[in-house]
């Protein structure tokens, strides 16, 4: 029988999976041009299926070697809080390829609105985090 602390790690390690998944496909999709057609289509396919199998088992294992639930969640927490400060990283790979004045100004549009909104829920999902890991 699973225990609660159990599921909570595989959950855990399953939301960081595809957080890493939409960056990964976001930095390799510029790139892909350089790749055949067939392959190009399949990317963000095999970025998912490889997170899935590969980094998802391995953070689910780790986190469930953690003390506490709060442990858990407050590394969770620290997790999502970088994806979010990196997400705007990302994106700035998708300007690299942008041809068009209209797409390079909608796409630092986005930049800009991830950044600013992106920080902010990164810095307080951080600092929620590192509060539950100081929590005894």
């Amino acid at each position: 029988m699973t225990s609660r602390k159990s599921l909570i790690s595989i959950a855990s390690g399953f939301v960081l999976a595809m957080g890493l998944v939409v960056i990964l496909v976001l930095i390799t999709g510029p790139f892909a041009f350089l790749l055949p057609l067939s392959i190009q289509k399949n990317i963000p396919f095999i970025v998912l299926i490889l997170s899935l199998l590969l980094i998802m088992p391995l953070l689910a294992r780790r986190l469930n070697r953690l003390d506490g639930i709060s442990k858990i969640m407050g590394w969770t927490l620290v997790g999502i809080g970088t994806e979010f400060l990196a997400f705007p990283v990302s994106l700035l790979f998708v300007i690299k390829s942008a041809s068009s004045p209209g797409t390079v100004l909608l796409s630092v549009m986005i930049i800009t609105l991830s950044v600013i909104f992106g920080a902010t829920a990164g810095l307080i999902a951080i600092a929620t985090g590192i509060f539950l890991l100081k929590r005894r």
